[in-house]
């Protein structure tokens, strides 16, 4: 009977030298509870060249045991209609706690969530993507497994590569939160593995961009110009247009503006050329601002021109 990471392997042989030829079944007890009743016809050619009475009279079985001590015990069962029950043997064995262990390499802040990355290995099952839990602020955000490659952690532990993770969060609010994240426990034993933890500050970035003209377009108005969010530069990002502080017109900054695109380096989408609904006649003081897309709630002011009619 072996102890391999973290499981118990019973091993053995039993026969009924009324029929050697028929294949017994063999009784495992746990703490004096039947676990699984097994079927001894496992080739074993050391009990044949003892005995002479044929190979197939070994059995072996892989048991997951909780943590702690436990009695394992083996018993054949009589197939004739006399005799006995014969009991084979018991072992005292302790199963420990195999925690998982790993680490967290780094937490950076993506648009609107934190995306964390590291390494985690649950030692009663290598060949197992471990799951990881990742908190904020002492609260579970989101879960994920460490099943991705990782040669160099494979180099040093010699648990297979694929082992990395990389997982991103839901949407943080603006400020600084605190990440950590926990290997959790696969094998025997309640106790997870905590990975680390590292702070990370969520900002306000807010849209910046260029009002370039604004100009009666007969009763309406025309603005024209540029904007980008950096948390969304892919994204075309909603343009508002104020005539006398009241909002008359909502618009995307969707237009390719190459300059634009080779000055900042985020695309070229990010251009408009907008007409409003008629504004009538008098003095018009017409302000745009971009809306902003990513974490926080700070719009940007474009800027404000006045236009007679």
């Amino acid at each position: 009977m072996n102890q391999t990471k973290g499981r118990v392997q019973v091993v053995g042989w039993a026969i009924d030298r009324d029929r050697p030829s028929t294949a017994l079944r063999v009784r495992v007890m746990v703490d004096g509870v039947r676990l699984v009743t097994l079927t001894a016809d496992k080739k074993r050619s050391d009990v044949a060249q003892r005995y002479q009475l044929g190979a197939k009279h070994g059995y072996k079985t892989l048991l997951t045991l909780s943590t702690g001590s436990h009695r394992v015990c083996t018993k054949a069962l009589n197939v004739g209609k006399s005799g006995r029950n014969k009991q084979l043997g018991c072992r005292s064995i302790t199963v420990t706690d195999q925690v998982p262990f790993g680490n967290l390499d780094n937490v950076s802040v993506g648009a609107q969530n934190a995306i964390v990355s590291g390494w985690a290995i649950d030692p009663d099952r290598p060949g197992t993507a471990t799951k990881v839990h990742v908190y904020v602020d002492g609260v579970h955000n989101v879960s994920g497994v460490a099943g991705r490659s990782r040669p160099d952690v494979a180099m040093v532990h010699q648990r297979g590569p694929n082992h990395g993770f990389r997982i991103e969060t839901s949407r943080l609010t603006v400020g600084t939160h605190r990440v950590c994240a926990y290997a959790i426990n696969a094998g025997p034993g309640k106790t997870n593995a905590g990975l680390g933890c590292d702070d990370v500050s969520v900002v306000d970035s807010v849209p910046f961009g260029n009002l370039e003209a604004v100009t009666r377009s007969g009763s309406a108005v025309r603005v024209s110009g540029w904007a980008i969010d950096a948390d969304r530069p892919g994204r075309a990002l909603s343009i508002h247009v104020y005539v006398n502080g009241r909002l008359i017109e909502k618009a995307t900054a969707g237009q390719r503006r190459v300059d634009v695109g080779r000055v900042h380096a985020l695309g070229s989408n990010h251009g408009f050329n907008i007409v409003t609904p008629a504004v009538g006649a008098g003095i018009k003081d017409v302000c745009v601002y971009a809306i902003n897309a990513g974490p926080g709630h700070v719009n940007q002011k474009l800027g404000c021109r006045r236009v007679i009619f």
